[in-house]
């Protein structure tokens, strides 16, 4: 979190600390990016930095977060570059969740989702089945009822097929 003499820095300013800063990360990583070096390159001491600042993690998450920080990135010849490399530093600090969302970034961990087209050719199924249809497998088991112990033969043999394994050897549930 930046203190209250950052915050009274004009904008201009502190824009420039957190553009050099966010490269520096992206160049070298969270760990081995240099707080003098930042300081080199935006024109101000080390002592200002921490009174600007806590520590490193701070002005490093608090640029992740700076809206103009944000538009460099994006605007920028090397913004790619710059987020994709900034991901990486957040992974080598175990923080791949935190600061998604400023690098522009967002991980959908459901099922893919399929355009338009993709979802029309299934459409089919949808009629296939209805509350008249005939929900039996070969031996008689009601196919609703999947709680057996290694599901239902058939969707064994059609997976055991596409996996190229004995059906066997597969358990469904």
């Amino acid at each position: 979190m930046p203190t209250k003499t950052f915050v009274s820095l004009n904008n201009k300013k502190q824009d420039l600390i957190f553009q050099v800063a966010l490269q520096e990360f992206a160049d070298c990583g969270y760990t081995q990016a240099s707080t003098n070096t930042i300081c080199k390159k935006a024109g101000i001491s080390k002592g200002s930095m921490f009174q600007y600042f806590p520590n490193k993690e701070d002005l490093f998450m608090e640029g992740l977060r700076d809206g103009e920080a944000y538009t460099y990135m994006i605007e920028s010849d090397v913004g790619v570059d710059i987020r994709k490399n900034l991901f990486y530093t957040l992974a080598e600090k175990n923080w791949p969740m935190i600061g998604l969302e400023a690098l522009g970034m967002n991980l959908d961990m459901s099922r893919g989702k399929p355009c338009q087209e993709q979802l029309d050719l299934s459409m089919g199924m949808m009629d296939v089945l209805d509350s008249s249809s005939d929900l039996t497998c070969e031996d008689g088991t009601d196919c609703r009822n999947y709680g057996q112990l290694t599901g239902i033969l058939e969707a064994r043999e059609l997976l055991g097929d596409m996996m190229e394994n004995n059906p066997k050897d597969i358990i469904i549930k």
